[in-house]
């Protein structure tokens, strides 16, 4: 279960106050995942469709996207089979 925190950041010109959302869980491998948003209504959806990924298995870790395509191939092909 995430949370979604309204936090007062600088104050505008006019003197008044700015706020922003966080949204937070953690994740299964125990790490824990934020996003700011300048709108409630934004960080509390970025959250519920993060924790349905989660949920489902459809989160994609960052660490693999740094993965170079070459070794990706060569894992692809030693473990596929590939039809005439």
């Amino acid at each position: 279960m995430g949370w979604v925190v309204k936090r007062e950041l600088k104050r505008d010109p006019s003197g008044r106050p700015r706020y922003a959302y966080r949204a937070g869980f953690r994740a299964a491998d125990g790490k824990l995942v934020t996003k700011q948003f300048r709108r409630a209504h934004d960080a509390r959806r970025w959250l519920a469709e993060t924790e349905n990924a989660a949920r489902t298995g459809m989160l994609a870790d960052p660490r693999r996207a740094r993965e170079p395509f070459g070794s990706f191939f060569e894992y692809v092909m030693a473990t596929t089979t590939l039809l005439p």
